[in-house]
């Protein structure tokens, strides 16, 4: 299957201190476990909120990621939307998959002097 259908995407979980290196359009490589070939996508949204877990239960509708761990404080994970754009020969894929996600760092714009 080399194409895909519009509705195939993948949500990758990003530290909060990753977020600023993600960009809209940022290609994506996404290994499905138990499959070789990667899998090739682009970001297509990045959540700009997620649930407080002190809070009522899903009252603002965003997804609830649980922010500690026994008494360790980590980093929030903020969902990460990619968009499938190939899916290599061989590969098929299934709701609810598990994959590990990299993502190519979005480049810094030049600095430009002003005239």
């Amino acid at each position: 299957m080399t194409g895909t259908s519009p509705s195939f995407w993948v949500t990758g979980y990003f530290e909060e201190t990753k977020i600023r290196q993600i960009r809209v359009g940022s290609p994506a490589r996404i290994m499905l476990m138990g499959f070789d070939q990667p899998v090739s996508g682009t970001v297509e949204s990045i959540g700009r909120g997620i649930e407080n877990s002190n809070d009522a239960p899903g009252h603002l509708g965003l997804p609830d990621v649980a922010a500690t761990f026994s008494w360790v404080r980590l980093a929030q994970r903020i969902p990460v939307r990619i968009h499938i754009d190939r899916v290599p020969s061989g590969v098929e894929l299934a709701a609810g998959m598990t994959a590990t996600i990299e993502i190519s760092p979005a480049r810094a714009e030049p600095a430009r002097a002003s005239d």
